[in-house]
């Protein structure tokens, strides 16, 4: 019989008290066009849209996931974490299977300059691929690509601008290699699927 009740006992304290699962900040994804900025703290994961501008606060429940009520109309959402580079977002008691699956793509800051060097060396490099545009007209929309992403970059953007270059790039290219490596970072190109 103790056996029994210190089995019931650890199953409770499972269920009350899951650890926290690895969290990393980033930028995540559908792959389909939905980019959010995800920033871990405490015990609050934060969500920002940079479509709409719109930040959520996510607060971590006793099974693991993130609850975030909308104020405005009532409704619920949940973030899980999948693993180290995974979110899944969904609503309250749905089965995970329904959920929106959002792979993380580079960590928040990654595409930032590090410091005002860093800033003007990529003002120099979005310089240099608008002066493409008018030296190389056949190419001029890859090249504007290239330069919108080292701009963002330049201004501390975050990765969610260069994703949204690399993907444009990826539409318009004949090859699959990254054609501006210098503003937009091999890890971006290749998760621009």
């Amino acid at each position: 019989m103790t056996s029994v009740r210190i089995a019931v006992l650890l199953a409770a304290l499972t269920l009350v008290a899951v650890p926290a699962r690895a969290q990393s900040n980033g930028t995540y994804t559908t792959g389909m066009g939905y980019t959010i900025e995800v920033t871990f703290e405490g015990d609050s994961l934060e969500v920002y849209e940079p479509a709409n501008g719109k930040r959520s606060v996510y607060t971590r429940q006793g099974d693991g996931t993130y609850l975030f009520t909308n104020p405005v109309n009532g409704i619920s959402y949940t973030m899980e974490i999948g693993d180290d580079d995974t979110l899944i977002a969904n609503k309250p008691g749905a089965p995970r299977e329904n959920g929106t699956e959002l792979r993380r793509v580079g960590s928040a800051d990654a595409a930032e300059p590090v410091d005002e060097d860093e800033a003007e060396r990529m003002l120099g490099v979005a310089q240099q691929y608008l002066a493409r545009v008018q030296s190389d007209p056949d190419n001029a929309q890859a090249w504007s690509f290239c330069g919108f992403a080292a701009l963002a970059r330049a201004q501390g953007g975050g990765d969610s601008q260069v994703m949204q270059s690399a993907r444009s790039l990826r539409q318009i290219a004949v090859s699959s290699a990254n054609l501006c490596s210098d503003a937009i970072p091999d890890s971006i190109w290749d998760a621009a699927n």
